[in-house]
């Protein structure tokens, strides 16, 4: 995967059909991300090829972030799942053995995703 030369850390937000992620754009984007967005159905995929990101935000949804998360995770780039329920120990555990850097439960914190992106972006270039 080709990455482009930006000044802009690059975000790539995959929502869920029923997402509650839509705050993030403008939250990330007045921080200074670039941030692309699309939902996570099958003829959005090959889009993730398209934009070369610096990080993934998924939205979770199990078999997609498993897929989302290898295939990332194979090109260095971080992985953070936003999920419904972090108790679910099985689900956790797999979506992180996929290769996702992050899980964060919902409701979403925009101050604190901001800032474990930063801190995840930052721990990536050195």
């Amino acid at each position: 995967m080709m990455r482009k030369k930006s000044t802009r850390d690059r975000i790539l937000l995959i929502e869920g059909i029923s997402s509650s992620t839509k705050g993030l754009v403008p939250a990330f984007t007045r921080d200074g991300f670039s941030v692309v967005h699309f939902s996570r159905s099958p003829k959005n995929l090959n889009k993730i090829y398209i934009f070369s990101p610096d990080i993934v935000i998924l939205d979770e949804g199990t078999t997609c972030s498993l897929v989302i998360c290898h295939t990332f995770s194979d090109f260095g780039i971080p992985v953070i799942v936003i999920g419904e329920d972090i108790t679910q120990e099985i689900k956790r555990k797999a979506i992180k053995e996929a290769g996702a850097d992050l899980y964060i439960q919902k409701p979403v914190s925009y101050k604190e995703l901001v800032e474990k992106t930063q801190t995840i972006l930052q721990c990536n270039k050195k």
